[in-house]
């Protein structure tokens, strides 16, 4: 039997639509009720006994019959902040109750996480579950650069900026997530990567671009100069004037992959 609708099968379906991040909209909330009936909670009940037991709430004594109680489960859900909505997807994965409960296409986990991952997918959401864990979907070329990056800095000699670069997509990944902080330590990680590179330790990554012989190609030293720069001016960032620049998801992204190939260029490059 085909699962997919017709507009899956033939390619219409999100294809005009914008990714949801930093979002949990009312069509997932109702989604996530139905995946639980499917999964066995099939009354309010049952969903109402496990969602108060994750987030530890006491269900309303007075709501008995099932129209009552139902609309309890939806103000329960619906309540949520949507990092806190997330948080309760990967809890329900996750419940050791019901990990143990077999079923015939794979584990409840499994089955559970293949269910909210064609959930996201139909709703444009730009997270997925992987292993109970729900991370922030890229594009394929912002995977591709990102993990690039890490594997050119798995050489010891680069461990600081490994560990920068790393710190950047977990602020990008959080929930919630703090982009300024991803952006700082994206930058960070270039600039530990150009000090290493150059042999110039503490060294700020404009001086040391300056002082560079051969100098590096004009239009790239700008760029990489251009990026310290905007790092500089993020949120937090040590360089920063009161306040910073509050950097949106889209360049918290766009400097994490520009990043990951000014990482390359340097490692590279520069001797």
């Amino acid at each position: 039997m085909v699962e997919d609708s017709f507009s899956v099968r033939h390619g219409y379906k999100n294809k005009y639509s914008t990714t949801i991040y930093d979002d949990a909209p009312e069509s997932i909330r109702i989604g996530l009720r139905q995946i639980l009936a499917q999964m066995g909670f099939d009354t309010p009940r049952k969903q109402r006994r496990i969602i108060c037991q994750i987030l530890r709430r006491r269900s309303d004594e007075n709501n008995w019959s099932d129209g009552p109680v139902s609309t309890e489960v939806d103000d329960l859900i619906h309540g949520l902040e949507w990092y806190e909505f997330y948080d309760l997807c990967e809890k329900l994965a996750r419940l050791a109750e019901i990990k143990e409960v077999g079923y015939v296409s794979g584990t409840y986990e499994s089955v559970f996480a293949n269910k909210l991952n064609r959930l996201f997918q139909e709703e444009s959401i730009g997270y997925h579950m992987i292993d109970s864990y729900i991370e922030k979907i890229g594009s394929e070329e912002f995977k591709e650069a990102t993990e690039t990056g890490l594997k050119l800095l798995q050489d010891p000699r680069f461990r600081i900026p490994s560990e920068q670069y790393e710190k950047a997509l977990s602020f990008r990944n959080g929930f919630p997530p703090d982009y300024p902080n991803a952006v700082k330590e994206a930058v960070n990680a270039v600039e530990g990567t150009l000090q290493v590179a150059a042999n110039r330790p503490g060294v700020a990554a404009p001086t040391i671009l300056t002082d560079l012989n051969p100098r590096l190609p004009s239009h790239i030293e700008r760029i990489v100069k251009e990026i310290y720069g905007f790092g500089s001016a993020s949120q937090g960032a040590r360089h920063a004037g009161v306040g910073g620049y509050p950097s949106s998801a889209e360049e918290a992204e766009f400097i994490i992959h520009i990043s990951a190939a000014a990482i390359k260029y340097i490692i590279i490059n520069v001797r």
